[in-house]
């Protein structure tokens, strides 16, 4: 059974601005666990967010929008 929600963490600024933009509840830095905190470059986590399913394919859709 696929999960109602995925929690995804944030890097770079695209992302926070449409996560905030959409209203995702927020995870401090310090909830995240300790292996979703970095990225495979090192770069830390701004802070992670809870995406239901049902929104994922618009904030995607959102995040390369703003990159073009």
């Amino acid at each position: 059974m696929r999960r109602q929600t995925e929690i995804y963490s944030i890097f770079g600024e695209i992302e926070a601005m449409v996560a905030m933009d959409m209203g995702f509840k927020r995870i401090q830095f310090w909830d995240i666990p300790e292996t979703a905190r970095f990225n495979q470059f090192g770069q830390q986590a701004r802070f992670a967010i809870i995406v239901p399913n049902v929104m994922l394919t618009e904030y995607e859709r959102r995040v390369e929008l703003m990159r073009m």
